[in-house]
């Protein structure tokens, strides 16, 4: 089983069968946590009833698991929109064959748009992370290969470094309006809505069918 299996059912275990669930009150102490990209909330109270003749340490620490899965959520669903428009603008001469929507400009800008999306900076941001880049969201690595960098690719320890050191820094550049995410979100549902292009080209496509049968 691997540990992000696990994970998982250890988190489904305490979901269904909670443990030392409820609030203390009054409490000795509190303390809130927050993930901001998953949007788990945590509320811990605490009560002293004894002293011990030691020293007792405590550590908490961010669980970057959740988070890491909905990035690779995101990296798989973007590389197969990416995929799915490239062979299907493929022109292949040895084989004389195209895909089908080879030369149409609308689609072949959709592409564009999703590759774009990887180099495009959010300039209303000033902390370190102003890119995608910047948390280990990329095309590849610098000098690979040619042809290889087509497609996302995310560096966990990058993504995870910059997570556990300013989370809301990674959550500005994921949700800032006018960011690279949410532009691509924009223009996406803009291009797929009722009255979007890619409904108004099918109705053009459709009139002119019509007419050929005419």
């Amino acid at each position: 089983m691997e540990l992000q299996d696990l994970y998982r059912e250890v988190i489904l275990d305490h979901n269904k069968h909670p443990r030392n669930f409820g609030r203390l009150d009054p409490a000795d102490a509190l303390a809130n946590g927050h993930n901001p990209l998953c949007g788990d909330r945590l509320t811990v109270t605490l009560n002293l009833t004894g002293t011990l003749n030691a020293t007792a340490t405590i550590s908490i620490g961010q669980d970057t698991t959740a988070a890491v899965a909905n990035v690779k959520t995101f990296v798989t669903a973007y590389n197969d929109a990416l995929k799915w428009v490239q062979d299907n603008t493929k022109v292949d001469a040895a084989t004389k064959t195209r895909g089908d929507f080879a030369g149409d400009a609308m689609i072949e800008g959709i592409m564009n748009r999703l590759r774009a999306v990887v180099n495009t900076a959010a300039s209303g941001l000033t902390t370190t992370y102003k890119s995608l880049p910047s948390i280990g969201l990329s095309s590849g690595a610098v000098g690979s290969a040619v042809g290889t960098t087509s497609s996302l690719v995310l560096d966990e320890t990058k993504f995870t470094e910059a997570l556990t050191s300013n989370p809301e820094a990674v959550q500005n550049l994921f949700g800032l309006s006018g960011g690279p995410l949410d532009s691509l979100k924009t223009y996406l549902i803009s291009a797929t809505s009722f009255s979007g292009m890619l409904n108004s080209s099918q109705t053009s496509a459709d009139t002119q069918l019509r007419d050929l049968d005419r």
